[in-house]
């Protein structure tokens, strides 16, 4: 249990790279809520992953809800940035 809460973490932090880190000429810069608020969600997003390989003894589960919600994720922002016709 304690394993999945740090790789939770670590998926968590990794994704940082997404969201909360704000890159300017001057340097990269934290934005403490938002990261805080991202790095939360993939955690928690992460354990749903743990959950689902482990109930069903597979990765395949876990690999599949991890690309639908990158999916979901990419055209969901594809269509707030595409403009309208």
């Amino acid at each position: 249990r304690a394993s999945t809460c740090i790789e939770a973490l670590l998926f968590g932090l990794v994704h940082l790279c997404h969201h909360g880190l704000l890159a300017t000429a001057a340097g990269i810069r934290l934005l403490p809520l938002s990261a805080a608020l991202w790095v939360g969600l993939m955690f928690c997003t992460a354990l749903l992953f743990a959950s689902l390989r482990h109930r069903s003894g597979s990765l395949f589960p876990a690999m599949a809800a991890h690309a639908s919600f990158n999916l979901a994720m990419n055209a969901c922002i594809f269509a707030a940035l595409w403009p309208p016709h």
